[in-house]
C-alpha cells in the first residue's frame, strides 16, 4: 500500500496516453523494491508507454553522479521527459550553509547537464524521508531543502517524504 501511494504521488503530474521516457539517478532508495519497474507498471496500466534507465549505486550523492561518466552519459543519451534525481538520505537534512557547500553545486551542475542535453526535459527531485530516530525534524528539513533546490532550478519534487509522513501519522504501520 505504501509503495503504491508513493508511486502515485511520484508521477501524479504525468498525463495519460503518451510515451514517457525517464532517467533515474540516485542510490538505493530508488533501486530498492524495483521502484522504476513499479512506476512502469502503473504507467502501462494507465495507457502510457514507459521507458526508463537508471544509475542507482548504493550511497551515491549528487557529487557521485556529477563525476560519473555513466550518469553523464545516460543524461546525454536521449531526450528524456523527466530526469529524477535522488541524493543520499542525509544529504539534504543538514543546515543550508552545509548543503550549499557540499550538495547544491553538484545538483545544479546535474540540472545544467540535463538542460544542455534537452531544454524540455523536466528535472524532478525524489524527496527521501527522515530516519526513524529523528523522523519529524529530519523529514521536515529534507522536504524543505529539496523544495528549495527544485525552486532554484525550476524543477519539481516527488514528495515521497510527505507521503511517508502521512502514512506514519494516520496508520499503525511501522515504517
Amino acid at each position: 500500500m505504501l509503495t503504491k501511494w508513493a508511486l502515485l504521488i511520484l508521477f501524479s503530474i504525468l498525463l495519460p496516453s503518451h510515451s514517457i521516457q525517464v532517467l533515474f539517478l540516485g542510490n538505493s532508495y530508488i533501486a530498492s523494491n524495483s521502484l522504476a519497474e513499479k512506476i512502469k507498471s502503473l504507467a502501462i496500466e494507465g495507457g502510457d508507454s514507459f521507458e526508463y534507465q537508471k544509475n542507482t549505486p548504493g550511497g551515491y550523492r549528487f557529487s557521485g553522479h556529477v563525476y560519473s561518466s555513466t550518469s553523464l552519459g545516460m543524461i546525454s543519451s536521449k531526450d528524456w521527459d523527466y530526469v529524477v534525481f535522488q541524493g543520499q538520505s542525509y544529504e539534504y537534512s543538514y543546515d543550508i550553509s552545509t548543503i550549499d557547500a557540499i550538495s547544491t553545486p553538484h545538483a545544479i551542475e546535474l540540472n545544467e547537464a540535463v538542460k544542455e542535453n534537452n531544454n524540455c526535459s523536466k528535472t524532478m527531485y525524489f524527496i527521501t524521508w527522515g530516519r526513524r530516530d529523528s523522523f519529524e525534524d529530519m523529514n521536515n528539513a529534507i522536504i524543505s531543502n529539496y523544495e528549495r533546490l527544485a525552486d532554484m532550478v525550476n524543477g519539481s519534487v516527488a514528495p515521497v517524504a510527505v507521503a511517508w509522513a502521512m502514512i506514519r501519522a494516520s496508520t499503525s504501520i511501522d515504517l
